[in-house]
């Protein structure tokens, strides 16, 4: 003990110290270890509860949605067996209430319950053995129109290079159009109801729906549904897509909606709509929309994402990108167009339904005597000869193709050139000269000749003009004229209407927008 000292100060070694703060760092490690622990497992509880809460809201969604799936079916199969008590009594009245299209695919029921039955009855017969002569006549007939093999040695193939299973209708590849869809349209009002006297309009059908309204005659023409080979070998619209479409109604749009939406549209040709770059801003990519009338229309979409086609009897020479010559911005009309059907709802208003954006993938073909005739309904002849023969509606450009395809340019046929190639009086050789100098006189009359065939020719044209030559009858011989015949025959083509797409901004603009 220090004597000098006044507190009690006893001396530590350095080992101890060294050790006391390596003791109080691990600790300290330990510590921060143990709370980023902590951490993690809170981290961990958080996430595994938020997990939790978006599964059990998925579960509740999914079951909402399959009980919503489960009434609408419980629908659907209560309708089919009302539809089948109602066929088995024939009391086809009765269905007034339920849509056209479900009106469609009770007319298609019934002509399939037919046909069965014709089936039934030859088999029976053949089966028996009967061998007078009203039942030898009835098993010789052919078989019934949707039982037939094709006659053509082809089949069509899809892009993917398969086989496209028979249509029960014609014999042909069942078209690819529709599949996974429902037959939804039309209004969300009431649908002007089908009587048995309705006209026939032809369209493509699959095995769930039927664009063919219940037929007045029984003809093999009206009964018969031909669908253009092409539409047959377009792959359906991507399921993806396709359920985007509302299933059970789809509301309409009048025509004063469609130009609200769409102002400063102009029609560029039939069924073809198209708004100048310097009428405004568009909510048109491409600026251009189809318009078609469902009722002279018998090759368009039966349904919305559905394909189609369209008639056209003459092409306008010029495109809308030739107008607005800016295809790198606005793109061209045949590509992802929205496409617009019109159909008349039970107060006689005509409705507009968005079927969809179409593209034209393939040039159009040209339909032949026996499809103008057997396939377009006469109300759609004559629709067009009333139009195209109309002077005060039609256009300047449909006037000047229309001539020109009755009353075509003439040829020239004359001389053209020097007779030995302009050589003959460098080389010297007089004779030869002097017969270029001949040539020369004889292409210069047949010129002068062709100049005077043209100037009648363009007077001629003016006739026709002055005399109305053109009139609804001039165009419904055309339609029944020969191919080789004079003046030339009038023939459709068709404009194929791929969709491949469908936009609910489209749709819920039209929805929104009910102006009169």
């Amino acid at each position: 003990m220090n004597p000098k000292a006044n507190k009690f100060t006893p001396k530590t070694s350095q080992n101890s110290q060294s050790q006391a703060v390596e003791t109080a760092d691990e600790m300290t490690e330990e510590l921060m270890r143990s709370h980023a622990s902590l951490e993690q497992k809170v981290n961990q509880y958080v996430f595994d509860k938020v997990s939790l809460e978006n599964t059990l809201n998925k579960l509740i969604r999914d079951n909402v949605s399959f009980r919503s799936d489960i009434e609408k079916l419980e629908k659907t199969v209560e309708f089919l067996l009302s539809s089948v008590n109602m066929i088995k009594a024939r009391d086809l009245n009765a269905i007034t209430t339920v849509g056209p299209i479900q009106d469609q695919r009770v007319a298609e029921f019934i002509r399939e319950l037919e046909n069965i039955s014709h089936d039934a009855r030859i088999l029976g017969a053949s089966i028996d053995g009967v061998n007078d002569d009203r039942n030898l006549a009835v098993h010789n007939v052919p078989g019934p129109t949707h039982a037939r093999e094709p006659t053509n040695g082809h089949s069509a193939h899809s892009d993917a290079h398969l086989p496209v299973p028979k249509n029960k209708t014609n014999g042909n590849p069942a078209p690819s159009v529709g599949h996974g869809l429902q037959d939804s349209l039309l209004t969300d009002s009431e649908v002007e109801t089908i009587d048995d006297d309705a006209t026939t309009v032809t369209g493509s059908m699959s095995n769930n729906q039927a664009i063919v309204l219940q037929a007045k005659n029984d003809t093999p023409a009206a009964a018969a549904t031909w669908i253009p080979h092409y539409i047959e070998t377009l792959r359906p619209l991507h399921t993806a897509i396709a359920k985007l479409i509302p299933r059970m109604e789809m509301k309409g749009a009048t025509l004063g909606t469609l130009n609200t939406i769409f102002p400063n549209a102009q029609l560029w040709s039939p069924g073809l709509f198209y708004a100048p770059p310097d009428t405004g801003i568009s909510t048109l990519p491409n600026r251009c929309y189809y318009l078609i009338d469902a009722d002279v229309e018998p090759f368009a979409p039966p349904a919305p994402g559905q394909h189609g086609a369209k008639l056209v009897p003459l092409f306008r020479p010029e495109n809308p990108e030739d107008d607005h010559q800016d295809e790198g911005r606005y793109g061209v009309y045949s590509e992802d167009t929205p496409l617009f059907v019109r159909k008349k709802d039970a107060s006689g208003t005509l409705m507009y339904y968005y079927y969809g954006n179409y593209s034209q993938t393939r040039w159009s073909d040209k339909l032949d005597y026996d499809r103008m005739i057997e396939q377009i309904p006469h109300t759609v002849l004559e629709y067009w000869a009333e139009r195209l023969s109309t002077v005060k509606d039609r256009p300047e450009w449909l006037t000047h193709e229309l001539l020109n395809h009755f009353w075509p340019m003439p040829k020239y046929e004359g001389k053209i050139g020097s007779d030995s190639g302009g050589s003959s009086a460098a080389n010297g050789n007089h004779k030869a000269a002097e017969g270029d100098g001949k040539y020369s006189k004889k292409v210069a009359k047949a010129l002068a000749d062709y100049m005077k065939e043209l100037e009648l020719w363009e007077e001629e044209k003016r006739t026709k003009l002055r005399s109305s030559e053109m009139s609804k009858n001039f165009f419904m011989e055309a339609f029944h004229r020969a191919d080789a015949d004079l003046p030339p025959p009038m023939r459709f083509y068709l404009e194929y209407l791929e969709c491949v797409d469908w936009r609910a901004d489209y749709y819920n603009l039209l929805a929104s927008n009910r102006t009169p």
